[in-house]
Formats: C-alpha cells, sequence, structure tokens
C-alpha cells in the first residue's frame, strides 16, 4: 500500500517513459547476488526470452515487453522474508503459498513503476499451466498471455539446469527430456519445441568442437566481479573445468554438474 501511494505521487512521465526500468532491473540483480544458486538469474531469464520471442516471430515491441517481464518476474521476492527467500530444502505448505504472492508483488511493482500493463501481465501469469491448474488465476492454455508462456518455459529449464538449495541440477540431456515430457500438459508445446530447436541449431554447428558453447561467464551470466579473480576468466586455451582454482562454487556451481560442461558432455555423445 505505501509502493502504490508513492508510485500515486509520480509524475505521468516517469510511469510511461521506462524511467524505472534500469532501476528495476538493478534491484532484480541486487536480489540475485544474495544467493550463489541465483547469481545471474534475472538476466539469463531475460536472455532466453528474447531468444524465444525472436523463435516465435513476435513485434519487436512485444519482444521487448517479454525481455522487461522476463527480467523483473521475481523482484516480489523483495517483500518475502529473508529466512523464507534463502530457505534450504523444500518449502511447507503455507511457505509455498507464501511463495507464491511473488508473482502477483512482481506485476503490481512493474504496473505501478513503470505503467507497462502488458509486461505486468506476463508476470502476473508466468505461474500458470497450460492444463489449468497454475496459479493465480487458474488460466488455462491460449488463455494464458504469450509472455507467460515464454517466461514459464525458460524459468523451468534453469530451475532444472541450475539446482535448488535442496535439488542438485539435472544434467543438460535430463533437463531437455524433462522439458519435453511436460511439453503440452504445463508448458507450451510450442514455445517449448521453439527452444529446443534454438538450442538444437546452435549445438549443429559446434558439434566437432573440442569448447563449451561459451565462456562459463557467459554462459551463466557472472558478474566480471566475480569471474575476473577466477583463473578461467578469459581463457581461450582450455575450457573452464580444465583449469584449477575455478570460483564455480561462488555463483552456485560445480563443474561437474554445471551445464556448460555436462552441454558439452552430451554433445561430444551425439
Amino acid at each position: 500500500e505505501n509502493y502504490r501511494q508513492f508510485s500515486r505521487a509520480q509524475t505521468a512521465y516517469l510511469r510511461g517513459s521506462g524511467a524505472y526500468v534500469p532501476l528495476l532491473q538493478a534491484l532484480a540483480r541486487l536480489l540475485d547476488d544474495l544467493s550463489p544458486n541465483t547469481i545471474g538469474y534475472s538476466e539469463l531469464m531475460s536472455r532466453y526470452s528474447i531468444i524465444i520471442a525472436k523463435q516465435l516471430g513476435l513485434k519487436n515491441d512485444e519482444i521487448r515487453d517479454v525481455a522487461i517481464a522476463a527480467y523483473l518476474s521475481h523482484i516480489g521476492t523483495i517483500a518475502l522474508s529473508s529466512a523464507l527467500f534463502q530457505k534450504e530444502g523444500q518449502y511447507t505448505e503455507a511457505e509455498f503459498e507464501l511463495m507464491k504472492l511473488h508473482a502477483e508483488v512482481s506485476a503490481l511493482i512493474v504496473s505501478l513503476a513503470t505503467g507497462n500493463e502488458r509486461a505486468a501481465s506476463y508476470i502476473r501469469h508466468h505461474h500458470e499451466r497450460m492444463d489449468g491448474h497454475g496459479y493465480p488465476a487458474g488460466l488455462k492454455g491460449v488463455e494464458i498471455p504469450v509472455g507467460s508462456r515464454i517466461i514459464a518455459v525458460v524459468q523451468t529449464f534453469l530451475a532444472k539446469v541450475n539446482g535448488r538449495n535442496y535439488r542438485e541440477p539435472l544434467s543438460f540431456n535430463q533437463t531437455l527430456q524433462m522439458l519435453r515430457s511436460s511439453s503440452g500438459q504445463q508448458m507450451d508445446s510450442e514455445i517449448v519445441e521453439a527452444f529446443l530447436d534454438w538450442y538444437a541449431d546452435k549445438r549443429s554447428g559446434r558439434i566437432d568442437s573440442v569448447r563449451s558453447l561459451g565462456a562459463c561467464s557467459d554462459m551463466c551470466c557472472v558478474p566480471e566481479s566475480i569471474c575476473r579473480s577466477c583463473p578461467a576468466f578469459g581463457r581461450t586455451d582450455a575450457n573452464c573445468w580444465e583449469t584449477e582454482g575455478v570460483l564455480c562454487t561462488a555463483h552456485g556451481k560445480t563443474c561437474d554438474s554445471c551445464f556448460v560442461k555436462t552441454e558439452f558432455v552430451s554433445r561430444k555423445s551425439l
């Protein structure tokens, strides 16, 4: 309510010009940095969402709003207690109900601070499911905004490939298989296929390569403030997992389970 009153006091220019977006993005990055497991999360969400939106042929203004919504989709966690947000282990039923509020709060912040109702809608409904068993509104199929359906696919991919405080990451192959198995019921099958097709194209050109798809710092969107102290940063003669003394744990990773390596291992087996 305090935030609502604050927003109403702002000028129409500030509400509609997008002037608040960089500030909100900086806040999202700050929240990401509170835990090693979420470092780079908002940037990854936005990058992958832009890729899918372009694959689907969305208009430029829609792609822009998908990018904003994906980046700010978890900014509402600022309203949660740090103990809940950073809890190790699974949530109780009551805790899960509190966590579910982050979508509504994130949407409210974006709506009031930027006036971008479409981006806010994408955020509000990114936990809906194609079968209607999601939240907060129980929307089904195409009732769910396309931006929300894109964000849902990216969020699921990152949740599985990066793991959680209480769950080890899945390998790259296992994550792709999980996306396929959830396609149509939980997630939009067209969007899942667009994402998988993009990755397949990206990988097909690197089948014979002895290097990862990209630098660890880029593929995980780790800030340079962390990476510049890592001996693998900037190296082009070896993969990050082939370098002694890497700082994977600083951004919640271990080499053996990081998707930078598991994608490479999967590609070499093709």
